[in-house]
C-alpha cells in the first residue's frame, strides 16, 4: 500500500517539479543570453507548460456551469484520500 501512495504522489508532484526545473534552467539562461536558441527553446517549453497549467485552472475554477464542479470536487477528494499521510487514529 505504501508504494501505491508513493506512485500517486509522484505522478501528482512530478509535473510541478518538472515545471520548476524548467524555470530554474530557463530564467538564468534568459538573464544571460536572451536571444540564444537554447533560451528560446526553454522559453517555449516553459510557456507551453504554463498554458497547460492555466487551462487546468480555468477548467477547474470557471466552468462549473458545465457541471464540471462535481468532477473537480471528486478529484480533490481523491487527492486528499490518496495523499493523506498515514496516521494513527486516537479513540
Amino acid at each position: 500500500m505504501h508504494t501505491n501512495k508513493f506512485r500517486v504522489r509522484f505522478w501528482i508532484l512530478a509535473p510541478f517539479l518538472l515545471y520548476f526545473l524548467v524555470f530554474l534552467l530557463w530564467f538564468p539562461r534568459w538573464q544571460h543570453a536572451p536571444h540564444a536558441s537554447s533560451t528560446q527553446a526553454l522559453g517555449f517549453l516553459f510557456g507551453a507548460m504554463t498554458a497547460v497549467l492555466m487551462a487546468i485552472c480555468v477548467i477547474g475554477k470557471f466552468f462549473s456551469p458545465w457541471d464540471l464542479g462535481p468532477f473537480v470536487q471528486t478529484a480533490i477528494n481523491a487527492y486528499k484520500t490518496l495523499l493523506k499521510k498515514d496516521s494513527v487514529e486516537k479513540p
